[in-house]
């Protein structure tokens, strides 16, 4: 039976502690002025991971996990990469170190254009096809499933046993490789985030259970309005889905302890400025888009600039600008874990 849930209450960091993912990876301190205490946060600390690569050349990340519950596949975004997921990206990050603390196996492969000359251009391809004698194949999907097979079982890495349950995760054009993957192999579950680009073969294909994850201010790619469609339809034809809106939410003094190395003295400073430079609206939540006007970068202390890239993303999830949200880990998880078998 399908099941779509509109997860549209705004979550009040101000007031409230996030507890999500792994909690040795938390930073909680407070100051004496009321309403400037920095409440606790999960910090994006890069995960540990080994290397290595497919037939092509293109590389991955994984980590091992003898007695996984499932082994979890992370696709990066159109402009990204491996170390996104894994390393670099704030809440990509947290995610991972969720489905981590929870027993997951990851893995993150490169697309086949970063072996072009031109890596800044790292699409998935978009080929829906995977047999040479019917014509041009997907370079991705044959790369994912020779990682699938190498991580699985008695290969030369095995990092899962043999049987472990697969689930594949997407951010942005990561999200339809995500979905062209799933029609090639069978996955316990799907998630993407931000992704209005869920593409499946005509004629009876099997849709995984699926969680989709729009930003409601993510207007250029209108995942929110696709996304609905899209859940609408697959709950029509009897499929399961999970719909989670992420609005936009208030910024708060310690928001930014979630980027590694801020601690919360700078965190406060910045909202300080934030506040001050009439960033945020009286109900605590950014006044502009901070994708379309970067001026906020004007005003953050001298001690934060190092981490300018790590707290762009902090504002553009904030903003439910076109960035993944780790605020529905305990509801992503929750729906995935209950057809992880």
């Amino acid at each position: 039976m399908s099941r779509i849930l509109l997860a549209t209450s705004i979550l009040l960091f101000a007031c409230t502690a996030n507890t999500d993912g792994d909690d040795s990876d938390t930073a909680s301190e407070t100051d004496t002025d009321v309403g400037l205490e920095c409440e606790t946060q999960n910090i994006a600390t890069p995960i540990e991971t080994f290397t290595s690569e497919v037939e092509d050349g293109s590389p991955f990340l994984y980590t091992k996990a003898p007695e996984a519950r499932a082994l979890l596949l992370i696709f990066h975004g159109g402009g990204g990469d491996k170390e996104d997921n894994l390393h670099l990206r704030i809440d990509p990050v947290l995610i991972a170190r969720e489905a981590h603390a929870r027993g997951y196996a990851l893995a993150s492969l490169d697309s086949a254009k970063h072996l072009e000359e031109n890596p800044s251009n790292s699409q998935w391809s978009k080929i829906m096809n995977i047999n040479p004698e019917i014509g041009e194949v997907n370079p991705d999907v044959i790369n994912a499933l020779e990682m699938i097979q190498r991580l699985r079982g008695k290969s030369d890495l095995a990092a899962v046993p043999s049987d472990t349950p697969i689930v594949v995760m997407g951010f942005s054009n990561g999200g339809s490789m995500a979905s062209r993957l799933a029609q090639f192999t069978h996955v316990s579950a799907s998630a993407t985030y931000i992704s209005n680009s869920v593409e499946y073969l005509d004629g009876g294909s099997i849709r995984p259970p699926m969680v989709l994850v729009p930003g409601e201010n993510d207007l250029d790619h209108q995942a929110s309005e696709s996304n609905a469609e899209l859940a609408a339809q697959i709950e029509a034809n009897g499929g399961n889905v999970l719909l989670i809106n992420n609005p936009a939410q208030p910024i708060s003094p310690g928001l930014f302890q979630r980027v590694p190395g801020i601690k919360c003295e700078v965190s406060r400073e910045f909202y300080v400025a934030l506040i001050e430079g009439g960033w945020l609206a009286s109900d605590g939540r950014l006044s502009r888009n901070p994708k379309a006007d970067r001026s906020w970068s004007e005003v953050l202390p001298v001690e934060a600039q190092e981490f300018e890239d790590g707290i762009t993303d902090v504002l553009y999830e904030a903003y439910a600008e076109h960035a993944p949200s780790s605020d529905w880990n305990s509801e992503v998880f929750g729906y995935i874990d209950s057809y992880v078998e």
